[in-house]
């Protein structure tokens, strides 16, 4: 039988047909496929805890352990990037979906704060360890019913939880703050706390603006905060004069506990145009350091400074009184600078304000350097003797 009459024979012709159509499936199934090689990270410019992923029409939000550099889970905000993702990457890492424009809840109020710099508190479903919180705003929104008080003393209210149904439970992800539970709910680690600069721990607004549909917002509002904050550090590298010795810290069980030369309250002191007495010593995490070669090293230093949770005021009498050999660490000059958390958010609205704490810090730090006005309200300020 010839070519010709074989085109002929209708069963000939279908199976032709079928081999023709499962080769053009197989091609644009091909072309559909998509691949690592074809990825691109948009970066942040300060924090190294996570990044956004894209490829053709979706786009992803992955977070960082930013040491290792390994990644803790993706975060997409619908199905269909939860497919593409589920077939280009099989590294072990978890996907979440949640739901865009949906409200969030916390677990550290940090993040209550990050969430109304980078979205707004329209965002904010509620929150746990709500006696911590120190937002007005967000406090009253609890008051009114607005938002909820999901525990966290002794333990997070799953059930609460479940009942608001936010798009996601954002945690941090050290030790088992959730003690087990199995809410059915996203998860979503934030890792703002292990950045070593403040503008890196600032910038987590963006990450949890992308996650609401606010990316765009959350970033025009960053981009503001970080111009000022190098303004301000600018204006210390257009000055020669000497930086003064400053160290932090304080007695903890009889030794001397300080934070790292890596950690965030050095990079401050650094950026301020000081020089952190501790600068070659650890990283992120605190120093623990015999007292008595504290003692020998601060006679070098020019400052001492404080963060301090004291409800009834606090002065250099009161932190001798504490303990008497701090009587031993106050610099000669008997300059000591503190931030008293009972009376200012360090760890929430200031957290998402340094500019402001700069601004502060070199008042005190460098007096030679020219500011605009400053708020009167001050992050830190001199501790009076009485």
């Amino acid at each position: 039988m010839t070519f010709e009459n074989n085109l002929l024979n209708p069963l000939s012709t279908n199976c032709f047909l079928l081999i023709l159509l499962f080769s053009l499936s197989v091609t644009s199934c091909k072309e559909d496929e998509v691949h690592t090689s074809q990825v691109e990270y948009l970066k942040p410019s300060y924090a190294q805890g996570y990044r956004l992923g894209m490829v053709k029409d979706c786009e992803w939000l992955e977070c960082i352990h930013p040491s290792t550099q390994k990644t803790l889970v993706r975060v997409v905000r619908d199905s269909s990037a939860f497919d593409i993702l589920s077939n280009m990457f099989v590294d072990g890492v978890a996907h979440i979906v949640i739901s865009e424009k949906k409200k969030l809840a916390t677990l550290s109020t940090t993040h209550v704060a990050l969430i109304n710099q980078g979205a707004g508190l329209e965002y904010w479903s509620g929150g746990a360890f709500i006696s911590y919180l120190q937002n007005e705003e967000a406090l009253q929104m609890i008051d009114n019913s607005k938002a909820s008080d999901l525990g966290g003393v002794p333990e997070f209210d799953k059930e609460k939880c479940l009942a608001i149904n936010p798009s996601a439970v954002l945690i941090y992800p050290y030790g088992d703050p959730l003690n087990n539970l199995e809410l059915g709910i996203p998860v979503v680690p934030i890792l703002e706390y292990l950045e070593s600069t403040p503008l890196g721990r600032t910038e987590w607004m963006c990450a949890i603006g992308w996650m609401v549909g606010e990316h765009a917002k959350a970033k025009l509002a960053f981009s503001l905060i970080s111009k000022e904050y190098e303004h301000l550090k600018s204006l210390i590298a257009q000055t020669n004069s000497a930086r003064p010795v400053v160290f932090t810290g304080s007695v903890r069980e009889g030794k001397w506990s300080a934070p790292g030369g890596g950690s965030l309250v050095a990079r401050f002191i650094e950026d301020a145009g000081g020089e952190y007495l501790f600068r070659d010593g650890g990283g992120l995490e605190n120093l623990t350091l015999d007292l008595e070669s504290v003692i020998v090293s601060a006679e070098n230093a020019d400052l001492w400074g404080l963060v301090i949770f004291a409800p009834d005021g606090y002065s250099i009498a009161k932190m001798v009184l504490d303990d008497q050999r701090h009587s031993y660490l106050i610099p000669e000059s008997r300059k000591v600078f503190y931030c008293n958390t009972a009376e200012v958010d360090y760890f929430g609205d200031l957290i998402v304000s340094p500019e402001r704490v700069l601004g502060d810090l070199i008042a005190l730090i460098r007096p030679d350097v020219v500011l605009g006005k400053r708020l009167e309200e001050k992050s830190f300020k001199w501790l009076q003797e009485e």
